[in-house]
């Protein structure tokens, strides 16, 4: 296996962001100030799944 295609360093990966549009006001998971509904943010996968899911924000990214 090459040796170049692996993550340098060897360590944890960052993770991947989508973008979201708040339906509702919103307090990220990480801190930090309240999204007012109607933003556009880039949230963690995790995050943003759940938020679409559960019906509080709609996907942002063109299909």
């Amino acid at each position: 296996m090459d040796k170049g295609s692996e993550p340098a360093g060897g360590g944890p990966r960052k993770a991947r962001k989508f973008p979201v549009k708040l339906l509702t006001g919103y307090w990220p998971l990480g801190g930090g100030e309240k999204m007012p509904a109607g933003s556009e943010a880039e949230l963690p996968a995790d995050e943003a799944k759940d938020l679409v899911k559960r019906g509080l924000a709609a996907r942002n990214d063109p299909l």
